[in-house]
């Protein structure tokens, strides 16, 4: 799959999404790996993994920085 989006020349996220326990869990409980136990290594990494592709997603659905935005006000 990733080769077919560098093939395309299309953009893609830094960040990718491993299988992890945490995410299986999410479905069984409807809570996401946020409220797990964080103890655990799979939802510390589920939570990293989660909380890096926000940041991705964010910063092309909002490109200005939150901080500049609000000095703008």
């Amino acid at each position: 799959m990733l080769a077919e989006l560098t093939r395309l020349n299309l953009p893609r996220f830094a960040t990718l999404i491993y299988k992890r326990a945490a995410y299986r869990e999410a479905f069984m409980t409807g809570k996401p790996p946020h409220f797990a136990d964080k103890s655990r290594v799979a939802v510390k990494k589920a939570v990293e993994e989660i909380d890096a592709l926000t940041e991705e997603v964010m910063a092309i659905v909002n490109p200005i920085p939150m901080k500049a935005a609000a000095n703008d006000r």
